[in-house]
């Protein structure tokens, strides 16, 4: 399996779509979520004040993960290439907040493009930050396992079943870590690597006109990295509606029922792997609500 074609490798590994946005780099500012799909991982991406990516998130899906999977990834953009960092357990505030901490003490102001994301991790109120371990070859650096990973005859091969068996390893993106493919004629570069530059050169594009990204070794492909990005565009709300009735087990009080419906634009446009584009739009549908309790006759409080 291992300097597998290019072709061979992205049609074995992902079969998913890269939705972007139409028009994102005029109306970035509104975007309110924008999340790349890969199989059952998901990747937020982290942006700064200078239109660059500066990394990404990457969650696995809970019904994915076995035993000690690694199903939350810090993949940090370096001067050259990426570096990947993961915790032993999943806690997204922590993770959020270390990301934004470690950009700002590097002097770098960032956000990440997933409000509702954002918003459920400080309700969390994180006080202690837990710093993330460094990955190399999709396994923690100081992993028993290392060097039998460096010396099997397929390290990628080796690491996924590892991940499949439930040791501490990323399911799919481990794989990748210890992949070396012929991406071009002289060169080789790690299946992860091209993977991340590919999608986040591409977010840049769209995102702000133009990438910050070097591209050198992706130059000679004429392939994309099949991928799937889903934005949200902001909410737009309608009235609030009230409805009165009375508690059956609190005499002589009332309950104030609130709802109001919502609606926002999801735009998404498919990347294949021969870089054939297409666009589709959606509009997505849901219900606040609200309650209050008062004293019988006594009228509601105002809508919140």
């Amino acid at each position: 399996m291992l300097n597998r074609p290019l072709s061979g490798l992205l049609l074995a590994i992902f079969a998913s779509s890269l939705f972007l946005a139409t028009d994102l780099q005029s109306q970035a500012s509104s975007v309110e979520v924008l999340r790349v799909e890969m199989n059952d991982w998901t990747f937020v991406p982290v942006l700064s004040k200078e239109d660059r990516i500066e990394g990404f998130l990457a969650r696995l899906a809970a019904k994915r993960a076995v035993g000690d999977n690694l199903t939350l990834l810090w993949i940090r953009r370096e001067e050259k290439g990426w570096s990947t960092w993961a915790w032993p357990k999943e806690d997204t505030g922590n993770a959020i907040a270390y990301v934004l901490k470690e950009l700002k003490d590097r002097g770098i102001e960032a956000s990440i493009l997933d409000e509702d994301l954002v918003a459920s991790a400080e309700a969390e109120k994180v006080t202690n930050v837990v710093a993330p371990e460094l990955l190399v070859n999709g396994l923690f650096e100081d992993d028993p396992l290392q060097e039998k990973a460096r010396e099997a005859e397929e390290p990628d091969q080796f690491v996924e079943d590892l991940a499949q068996a439930g040791w501490a390893a990323a399911p799919e993106m481990s794989f990748l870590a210890a992949n070396t493919a012929e991406f071009c004629p002289v060169e080789k570069v790690l299946a992860f690597d091209f993977m991340v530059t590919d999608t986040a050169q591409r977010l840049e594009e769209e995102l702000f006109g133009a990438s910050t990204i070097s591209t050198s070794t992706l130059a000679c492909i004429r392939l994309c990295w099949p991928s799937s990005t889903t934005t949200y565009g902001a909410k737009t709300f309608g009235t609030w509606g009230l409805t009165l009735g009375p508690i059956p087990s609190a005499p002589g009080t009332d309950i104030c029922h609130y709802s109001r419906t919502w609606t926002r634009t999801c735009t998404t446009t498919s990347i294949s792997l021969f870089c054939r584009r297409s666009t589709s739009t959606t509009t997505q549908t849901g219900t606040e609500l609200g309650r209050a309790i008062v004293e019988r006759g006594d009228p509601c409080p105002p809508t919140p």
